[in-house]
């Protein structure tokens, strides 16, 4: 009876952990800079298609904490608002891992920004962008600083 239980709990366990795998979780088959290009680069696909409240969930602890998906919208310019940067283009340059928990990935980003008084959009093309990754909770997030 002991050992038909132990059996139930390790099944158990293998699905949850196949869960986790499954719904972000850092993986062991990828280095830390793959997952961190991977996950920069959803966050860019969603700051470029506007999904802020997509785009919230990629950012680090201390960010949600105090903010809401909202805060996240007004601060871009968000599809709420109809003003601000968008987002055409961004293409990954690198990513770097100077320790277990922190990571910088390096972007060129192209966008089309509404100019007043007019608001007419002024395109400004490859700007290089650094961002801080931040290892937490077994998964990646980015640094809202």
């Amino acid at each position: 009876m002991m050992q038909k239980k132990f059996h139930v709990l390790a099944l158990c366990s293998l699905a949850l952990l196949a869960g986790c795998a499954k719904n972000g979780a850092v993986s062991t088959s990828q280095t830390p800079e793959q997952i961190v290009q991977q996950r920069a680069t959803e966050r860019w696909n969603l700051m470029i298609a506007r999904d802020f409240d997509k785009v919230y969930e990629y950012t680090d602890t201390a960010y949600r904490l105090v903010n809401t998906p909202i805060d996240l919208d007004r601060k871009y310019g968000g599809k709420r608002y109809r003003v601000g940067v968008n987002w055409t283009k961004a293409e990954f340059i690198s990513v770097e891992c100077g320790t277990p928990d922190r990571c910088v990935t390096k972007f060129s980003v192209s966008s089309l920004v509404n100019v007043p008084p007019s608001f007419t959009n002024m395109e400004i093309n490859n700007v290089p962008t650094e961002e801080v990754w931040l290892l937490q909770d077994g998964n990646w997030f980015y640094y809202m600083n």
